[in-house]
């Protein structure tokens, strides 16, 4: 062998222990990036819409062009640390509130921001953007613009979905089967994903595929509904995209990757937390792709990209690792007042002092697990590993023995010391207890894509199940006085027979103007199909009156009515009836008392369906004085009984 040959069989075998060896990047350099990308950001999206200040003044304004854009840059700001109250944050929120989502980009990234945002708040929103998506799936279970699926918008769909479940919103179980089963169709033959079948295997999409995937095995795994096949399946084609991933050359490199690098590493941030993972391959995948952010940030405090819309986003998204449960930097750490006083933790019930569970919080709680490092574990460790820990499939945590969040684990690795970290937000008022369940997976009995291994006790026989580690409970107390959720059926505009039937919409007056707020407030909002966009009366209107004439008769037997709410919080000025009176068709009226603030609509239910060709609506009466009332939506609906 050559001089050459030799040293390049040598560089081969030394450079991966080189990059796996290498400093982190301080975490300060991380915290000044994620500061200068947000400040440019703030002042690109000032008006609520968006504008390059780099742009002279007079000069045709630049991206802004989607609504999926502008909600991606709220979620971005919030996931990067900044109050849900600045005032860029609620002009854009205010902005989009208004606006028409038709497309599962622009609905899934306007769902991820409102979980960041409020999932208490604007569960109305949330329920209804999550209604779209579960309607707008392909045949096959995969999602696309919608119209022929691709791993894209499967990925951003998935992302969201998973958020708006992580806040207690009830999504069908065949949702995530049918969309494991899906994203199977995506997986090739080397190890990678692509984008469409017949595509070939690329970063962007491995790093999807593998991510949703995961998705899936947590929802599943929450909904009790995952099967030993199925998780072994949905393992296999994980470990398999892992691989893949593992042999690129680098994480930060624009070179390789093209114009797509940072989509790449938003991707990548949701693999390496979602699964729990420090490293992919030799690849220590946070550091790799900081390294490169830190480096390649301008002046500006953008990052340039080619073919990719938002570089600056996914580059903060990756830095602030936004799918992370437990995170990290000075932007993130309590600033003022005591620390939440940690739950008592106690020792496992299987084995003594076997694992013990920790949590902090009410509303919204923290919980961990430790002490999987134990003499008491030492049975289920594997060979040449001991004390190391066991090879930990998952942990659930369940709050009054119902699974609520899921932290997936590495079955190729032991688990060392990692805690397996989760965070559930929106707990109901009242007494709970949680505790946790540490599946793990039996020394030599399945490989690192969870097969069979071929060192085991019975080679030939079905997959032996994980062990399950149980932890003791710790008790939870939860105000009663804490705002909970209200669970509603969610507004479909493609049911509301108003918006068929050419309808027209006037009002008794109109508040002219709003302190703060450049939207209109006329009487045509009630029939956009956008509850969030509101007619309302004016201050002087002592008897607000909303007509609504059907052009072509609807046969409807449920009427629902949203009052006037303004996102992401109404002012003072603006407050809710005491009453509602409706008359169809000008018949005797009938009246619908206002019991609740915290609900979004308000019904009526016919006695029997009819031709609906009017609906007049009064509002009765102010709940705070020196305000005024309005009506967000009013809809018709034919329901069965």
């Amino acid at each position: 062998m050559g001089h050459i040959a030799r040293l390049c069989l040598v560089l081969a075998c030394v450079l991966p222990s080189l990059r796996a060896q290498a400093p982190p990047v301080p975490q300060a350099k991380i915290d000044a990036a994620i500061d200068l990308g947000i400040a440019h950001l703030l002042e690109l999206y000032q008006d609520g819409e968006g504008r390059d200040p780099r742009v002279k003044p007079g000069a045709a304004m630049t991206l802004t062009d989607r609504t999926g854009l502008r909600a991606l840059v709220v979620y971005t700001l919030l996931k990067s640390g900044v109050s849900l109250h600045s005032p860029v944050v609620e002009k854009l929120v205010s902005h989009l509130g208004s606006e028409r989502f038709t497309s599962n980009y622009d609905v899934s990234c306007m769902l991820l921001a409102l979980v960041a945002l409020d999932p208490v708040g604007q569960r109305g929103w949330i329920d209804e953007l999550t209604t779209y998506l579960v309607k707008h799936r392909e045949q096959a279970g995969d999602f696309g613009y919608p119209g022929g699926g691709d791993l894209s918008n499967t990925q951003f769909v998935a992302f969201a979905l998973h958020a708006a479940a992580s806040v207690g919103v009830a999504i069908p179980v065949e949702v995530w089967s049918d969309l494991a089963r899906a994203v199977s169709g995506y997986h090739f033959k080397d190890g990678g994903f692509g984008y469409m079948a017949g595509t070939p295997s690329s970063n962007t999409m491995t790093a999807a595929g593998v991510g949703v995937l995961a998705i899936c095995e947590i929802e599943l795994a929450r909904a009790g509904a995952l099967d030993d096949d199925t998780a072994r399946s949905m393992r296999r084609a994980r470990a398999e995209g892992l691989e893949w991933l593992a042999r690129l050359p680098a994480f930060g490199s624009e070179t390789m990757h093209g114009g797509w690098l940072h989509y790449f590493l938003y991707g990548l941030e949701r693999v390496g937390d979602l699964t729990t993972i420090d490293t992919i391959g030799d690849h220590d995948w946070y550091n790799e792709g900081a390294a490169y952010l830190v480096d390649a940030q301008d002046a500006h405090g953008d990052w340039p990209g080619t073919y990719e819309r938002a570089p600056t986003l996914f580059a903060l998204l990756f830095l602030a690792r936004a799918n992370a449960a437990v995170r990290t930097g000075a932007r993130f750490a309590p600033t003022t007042g005591p620390r939440p006083r940690p739950f008592q933790h106690t020792a496992g019930t299987d084995v003594a002092g076997g694992a013990m569970l920790d949590a902090e919080g009410t509303r919204t709680l923290r919980m961990w697990v430790t002490r999987l490092v134990s003499p008491a574990n030492a049975a289920y460790e594997w060979p040449e590993e001991h004390g190391r820990g066991p090879h930990v499939a998952l942990v659930e945590y369940l709050l009054d023995d119902k699974t609520i969040e899921v932290a997936l684990g590495d079955p190729e690795r032991p688990a060392g010391d990692q805690r397996f970290a989760c965070e559930h937000r929106n707990i109901a008022p009242g007494h709970h207890r949680l505790t946790a369940k540490v599946h793990v997976c039996q020394p030599g009995a399945r490989d690192a894509k969870g097969v069979r291994s071929a060192h085991g006790d019975n080679p030939s026989g079905p997959a032996p199940e994980d062990h399950i580690i149980t932890t003791n409970g710790v008790e939870i107390d939860v105000d009663e006085g804490a705002p909970a959720a209200v669970d509603e059926p969610g507004y479909d505009p493609d049911l509301d027979l108003v918006l068929r039937s050419h309808a027209k919409a006037s009002g008794s007056s109109v508040l002219s103007k709003l302190s703060g707020w450049d939207a209109t407030f006329t009487a045509h909002h009630v029939i956009d199909g956008t509850p969030r966009s509101a007619w309302i009366a004016a201050l002087e209107d002592e008897h607000p009156l909303l007509n609504v004439r059907l052009e072509e008769a609807q046969r409807g037997n449920v009427v629902r009515i949203a009052l006037a709410r303004l996102v992401p919080r109404s002012p003072d000025v603006l407050t809710l009836p005491r009453e509602i009176s409706v008359s169809i068709n000008g018949a005797a009226a009938r009246t619908i008392s206002i019991d609740s603030d915290t609900r979004t609509w308000f019904e009526l239910k016919l006695d029997r369906s009819k031709l609906v060709n009017s609906i007049e609506v009064r509002l009765i009466g102010r709940q705070a004085q020196n305000s005024t009332v309005g009506i967000g939506e009013v809809a018709l609906f034919l329901e069965s009984k």
